[in-house]
């Protein structure tokens, strides 16, 4: 006598590791692509968040600069000051310090110049920060080089490093009225 089976419908076990090994592929290729999105969106993210404090950072520099009638540099500080009814106003003005153990950049108003804990945060992880004097300024005739003309330029640089990314930024601010007084490193410049 012959025994019959009967065709069961299923999976071999072969089939079954087949089937989990291609959809094993194609999870991995899906990870895959999804960390790469990942990793390209936090990389582009940094990168915009690096240029709007960038932008941020010049903006408030330029405004300092551009209405200031003094300015006084000294390697990594910026003192501003303004002329009210032809007196020098040494209560009106900025002090912008840059601190470069912590990669910062402060600005404190004139009454309030001792230190930084008396001024406000308006930069972070600044890796450098330069100001200054833009040579097409120095006045050509004179000899000794202490003479600019009107109006000044300053070039300001900065370097924000972020997260591995970093975006250096260079600007030239040319200063709206006639300045009165130029410092720069301890040597005070005739502006005509």
């Amino acid at each position: 006598m012959k025994v019959k089976l009967k065709k069961k419908k299923g999976l071999t076990l072969i089939e079954l590791i087949v089937a989990l090994a291609i959809s094993g592929i194609v999870m991995a290729m899906l990870a895959s692509i999804i960390v790469s999105c990942y990793k390209s969106y936090t990389k582009e993210n940094t990168k915009a968040e690096i240029q709007n404090n960038a932008q941020m950072i010049m903006n408030k520099l330029g405004d300092a600069i551009m209405e200031a009638k003094i300015i006084e540099m000294d390697g990594t500080q910026l003192k501003t000051s303004e002329v009210k009814d032809g007196a020098f106003m040494d209560k009106v003005g900025k002090l912008i310090s840059y601190e470069a153990s912590s990669k910062k950049l402060y600005m404190a108003s004139k009454p309030s110049m001792g230190s930084n804990k008396e001024a406000y945060l308006f930069g972070s992880y600044i890796k450098s920060y330069s100001i200054s004097l833009d040579e097409s300024c120095k006045d050509k005739d004179d000899m000794s080089g202490l003479t600019l003309n009107n109006p000044i330029k300053l070039n300001v640089s900065i370097t924000i490093e972020m997260r591995g990314q970093s975006v250096s930024v260079e600007q030239a601010f040319v200063v709206r009225d006639k300045m009165q007084k130029v410092v720069v490193d301890g040597t005070t410049y005739n502006v005509k």
